[in-house]
């Protein structure tokens, strides 16, 4: 009983120091976007800001979590590192160096994605156009599976989202 005593205060403290330093944060984000704003005030000419004592005060910051509290069957755990499961003997390592089934399958999805882009670079291509294609390639993907691909190829700059739901091969 005192350990789980120990565990809950220990998680409040934790909790309000994280409260504490995120109204510091809020305070003094506000503080510089105040102040600069008052520095293009200065740019104006026809105003200039002599003089400004500006505070700005977080008066209500209520914070929750999203993950329920654990019931008496599962104490919670405040720091350092969970213990790994036990490994089963009978199992046997998968051996180092090898890419996985998925991860060839991963691969190939996105190079069959850019391979339809790539069949047209002056088009900007519909997410529902390039599902399209890659069904004819044989490639199946789920909705959600090729928005990640997309958001993937778009942050290397390999493709441009041009608009919302419309892509285009990069060069084009």
């Amino acid at each position: 009983m005192a350990s789980s005593a120990n565990t809950r205060k220990a998680l409040d403290q934790a909790f309000d120091a994280f409260e504490d330093a995120l109204r510091q944060a809020l305070e003094s984000e506000a503080q510089r976007s105040v102040q600069a704003y008052l520095s293009t005030l200065d740019q104006n000419q026809r105003f200039r800001v002599e003089d400004s004592n500006i505070k700005v005060t977080v008066a209500g910051l209520t914070l929750s979590t999203s993950t329920p509290p654990r019931d008496a069957a599962g104490p919670m755990r405040v720091g350092g590192r969970a213990k790994s499961p036990a490994k089963d003997p009978a199992k046997k390592p998968k051996p180092k160096g090898r890419r996985s089934s998925g991860a060839d399958r991963a691969g190939s999805a996105r190079q069959a994605l850019l391979d339809v882009l790539r069949s047209d670079t002056a088009k900007q291509w519909t997410t529902d156009e390039i599902r399209e294609g890659l069904t004819a390639s044989e490639v199946e993907v789920s909705a959600t599976n090729l928005h990640q691909l997309l958001r993937r190829v778009s942050a290397t700059d390999e493709v441009d989202r041009v608009a919302r739901g419309q892509y285009q091969a990069r060069g084009a």
